[in-house]
């Protein structure tokens, strides 16, 4: 016989042995309880149900140890991805930015911005004169912008005075990037019965508040009018349903999805961030080795590695400037 198949009909038979010998004993507790509630009948029973809960234990144990047993002797190691543990190039690494998304599922713009920033310095599509005293950005403006991402374009553009800096547009292109280059896809799941039922229910509470602002401002009420508001306001509810629906879809029940492509780069992504702990020493670093460590430095700021250069740079106000411009 197959061994999996032997661990697996063990594990079924101590299920099936315990929910016997708990259901024969809870039988018993029980009856004894009805025939003879006396006191020692009742500490009896306790007694049981304790010895019960104690073999439910010991079954859990017994099934976690044959599932360990399974996993170590049994499951097979992909000696390919143990090879992959650690990545060090950056280059065709996705930019700082998406890189972070992927990783993080979210956007800091503060800190991703940042990572923008100094990831053009790398590409050399900006110069930093200074990283630690005055510092000063200046544009390289005979690099080739087409090989930039559209939320670098945008940064550059922003940094080189084209563009006023806006949160909500850089967030909305880092997403974009990430559907055309294939990592994510945009999804909307849609849930007709949840959405209906909460829909019902924000009438209803607009109903309920109507009838309670009714009673508050009014000593005489008739029934009457009650009911021709209540109708009144659910015609205008009624109205903008479906943009109502349109809104909660969009903001509550849109996801991005990996694709397989995006699956492949964040396991690249984990590897380099286990790279830059493991040797590069990144995370005790000052502002001072950006130009010493310069092409991972980005990359450990989005990753969250350097909080020693995340922390000088949220502080400082001179960054903050070049950083924001008139917003800060």
């Amino acid at each position: 016989m197959d061994e999996i198949k032997k661990i697996k009909e063990i594990k079924n038979t101590v299920k099936i042995v315990n929910i016997g010998i708990i259901a024969f004993l809870g039988s018993i507790a029980f009856f004894s309880f009805i025939i003879s509630p006396s006191k020692s009948a009742i500490q009896t029973s306790i007694g049981l149900i304790i010895f019960a809960i104690i073999l439910q234990i010991i079954n859990m144990t017994m099934y976690m140890t044959i599932k360990l047993y399974y996993k170590i002797s049994y499951s097979k190691i992909d000696i390919n991805l143990l090879n992959q543990e650690y990545e060090r190039e950056i280059e065709g690494m996705p930019p700082p930015a998406v890189a972070s998304y992927l990783y993080n599922r979210n956007i800091e713009v503060f800190r991703d911005y940042t990572a923008t920033i100094l990831n053009l310095y790398v590409k050399k599509y900006i110069v930093i004169s200074d990283f630690e005293n005055n510092v000063k950005i200046n544009i390289e403006k005979s690099k080739d912008l087409s090989k930039l991402q559209s939320h670098e374009k945008y940064v550059y553009d922003c940094i080189s005075g084209q563009n006023k800096f806006d949160e909500e547009k850089f967030k909305n292109l880092i997403l974009e990037d990430i559907e055309n280059e294939g990592l994510m896809k945009k999804v909307e799941i849609d849930y007709p019965h949840i959405l209906n039922t909460l829909m019902i229910l924000i009438i209803l509470a607009l109903n309920i508040i109507y009838i309670l602002i009714q009673v508050v401002l009014s000593s005489k009420i008739e029934l009457d009018d009650i009911i021709f508001g209540l109708l009144i306001c659910d015609i205008m509810i009624a109205g903008c349903y479906k943009k109502v629906y349109q809104i909660i879809k969009k903001k509550f029940f849109t996801v991005y999805r990996l694709q397989n492509k995006g699956k492949k780069e964040l396991k690249k992504i984990k590897n380099l961030k286990n790279f830059m702990k493991q040797y590069t020493l990144i995370y005790e670093k000052d502002i001072e080795y950006v130009m010493t460590l310069e092409g991972y430095i980005p990359y450990a700021l989005s990753l969250g590695i350097s909080k020693k250069i995340e922390e000088y740079i949220s502080n400082n106000e001179k960054y903050r400037n070049l950083i924001y411009g008139e917003r800060s």
